[in-house]
């Protein structure tokens, strides 16, 4: 084949273009762009985009968004939203601080008994109630700590040393119950000291010490006589036991009744923001995973679609009931899973996702054990969760939908030569294997990524789409070619621009009245190169 091309017969020239940074394949052949030979010879050419626009430019993949391909390679977009999580600590949410104070004094006969053997022991017991900030009428068995901090503030006011010995049979770890004796040391004045001990690890088990959540705990207190004043009624040790950064590994028992704070929120339905899209079979599901050995019932205040066209309450009666029960995990480590979902057949998602809603605004309340007293349990990661999963198959019709890819200029180098061209034209191939046709645009972006001026804005050239089968997917891409024509002050506003977007304003075939489908081998190619005609001939360039 014949190149219409005529290259500056100027080596220095001619390395300085090839070194040319150019966000080009090496491929890039102006031979192979264009069949016929184009009659106006340039002075120069340049290789100026190769552009390759996939679906991965239609979705920007994240945590919430992903897209899923079938085996014929059809696409579906999957965003994933999670509309309501609480873990057991959340669930149950201890008290934190808390505690207890304790004074323990003589009496006279306990006096009597220091001063005459010369040392005098004294237990008190106090109950410890576990408390919580959520919940009432719970009776838990068991919690197991992850972590927490016990701290015991000791004062005493006796003018004798000993010591305070502080037992909790049923705090325990690995089996065994906490035990530990504390010094009192009278050195003059009043003796103040805190004790801590990590809590991590230990395990509680409650209503064993006269009450719910309670468990038993024993200060033993020993003075011996140090020669100091005699102690009277008003003398004491005073004990402030406190609970603190309390985090459970587990729990069990009866949780309670009560209602669950589900907040209010919305899961955004417009998940594709540059362009219009109708989509023949779009779905919802809701799935409720429930980690929690709890039933709870879940009654619907308000779903409805919200937007610029106002308010679209949800019809959701054929696929979901209100209020339904979310079962218990049947074990620890296990889960039941309960899902809802929504399609054109049994609601109204497609009038919600196709017309101006936004959103899905949701407010749900629960009632946590329904049916009364039971048995309950949960692990730290133990979660009760709903996620919301909008699904929208790549099937349905387009308007003006917009593909983008911005590149660097691979002429920005090489701006001393734009004062010598007389005339510019870019050669344009477009390889098209989407179901789409429109038309094809080139912004010119300076280095603060502000445009500064638009080629071909006019819509003068046209991407075609290949023949569409019965299932609206392209059998063969379509190839376009086309040549325009710019002048010297476009020519030098691209030499001096810092970046290229390649705009594709896309409408499926048809009109946006046929029903397309979207593949993910589907892509749009775009090959421009720049032709200039010098006002000096080549060997007049060599010394720049």
């Amino acid at each position: 084949m014949k190149s219409f091309f005529r290259f500056a017969p100027v080596a220095a020239l001619a390395a300085a273009i090839l070194s040319v940074p150019a966000c080009t394949e090496d491929y890039f052949d102006f031979d192979r762009m264009q069949d016929e030979i184009f009659v106006w010879n340039p002075d120069l050419a340049f290789p100026l985009v190769f552009s390759s626009l996939t679906v991965e430019d239609i979705i920007v993949e994240d945590d919430e968004n992903q897209y899923v391909t079938d085996s014929d390679n059809f696409i579906t977009l999957v965003k994933t939203v999670t509309v309501f999580s609480e873990t057991l600590n959340e669930f149950l949410r201890l008290t934190s601080p808390q505690g207890l104070g304790t004074v323990v004094s003589l009496n006279q006969g306990e006096i009597d008994q220091f001063t005459g053997s010369g040392q005098v022991q004294k237990v008190v017991s106090p109950p410890y109630t576990l408390s919580f900030d959520n919940v009432s009428g719970a009776e838990l068995q068991h919690a197991v700590f992850s972590s927490g901090l016990m701290s015991i503030h000791v004062t005493s006011d006796f003018q004798h040393s000993g010591s305070l010995l502080v037992s909790m049979p049923e705090l325990r770890l690995n089996g065994l119950p906490f035990s530990q004796s504390y010094p009192i040391s009278y050195t003059g004045g009043v003796f103040d000291q805190t004790f801590t001990a990590d809590l991590t690890g230990y395990e509680m088990t409650l209503n064993s010490g006269g009450g719910t959540h309670s468990i038993p705990i024993f200060y033993t207190v020993l003075l011996q006589n140090g020669g100091g004043a005699v102690p009277n009624t008003g003398n004491s040790v005073n004990i402030d036991h406190s609970f603190t950064t309390l985090d459970m590994a587990f729990a069990d028992g009866y949780f309670g009744q009560f209602d669950l704070d589900v907040p209010e929120g919305v899961v955004q339905m417009d998940l594709l923001d540059n362009g219009a899209l109708y989509f023949e079979d779009p779905r919802l599901r809701l799935v409720v995973t429930n980690q929690i050995g709890a039933s709870m019932r879940v009654n619907v205040q308000h779903l409805y679609g919200q937007g610029d066209a106002g308010l679209l309450p949800f019809d959701y009666s054929q696929a979901m009931g209100t209020p339904f029960i979310i079962a218990a995990a049947p074990s620890v480590g296990d889960s039941s899973v309960q899902s809802f979902y929504f399609t054109r057949t049994n609601s109204n998602i497609a009038t919600l996702v196709n017309g101006q809603y936004n959103d899905l605004f949701h407010d749900f309340d629960a009632t946590v054990n329904p049916a009364g007293q039971s048995y309950n349990f949960a692990s730290r990661n133990s979660t009760v969760r709903v996620t919301a999963e909008a699904e929208l198959p790549f099937w349905g019709k387009s308007n003006h939908y917009i593909f983008e890819d911005t590149l660097d200029n691979p002429l920005a180098e090489i701006g001393d030569i734009k004062d010598n061209i007389e005339q510019g034209l870019l050669r344009i191939n477009t390889l098209n294997g989407f179901p789409m046709d429109g038309i094809l645009k080139l912004y010119l972006m300076d280095s603060l990524n502000n445009v500064v001026d638009s080629l071909l804005a006019n819509g003068e050239y046209t991407i075609r789409s290949g023949p569409v089968n019965s299932n609206g997917r392209v059998t063969s891409p379509a190839n376009t070619n086309n040549d325009i024509p710019i002048d010297t002050a476009r020519v030098n506003t691209l030499f001096g621009a810092k970046y290229l977007i390649v705009h594709a304003d896309l409408t499926s075939t048809g009109n946006a009245v046929e029903n397309i489908r979207i593949y993910g081998d589907d892509r749009l190619q775009v090959r421009i190169g720049l032709q200039v005609k010098l006002k000096a001939s080549p060997a007049d360039l060599e010394g720049l």
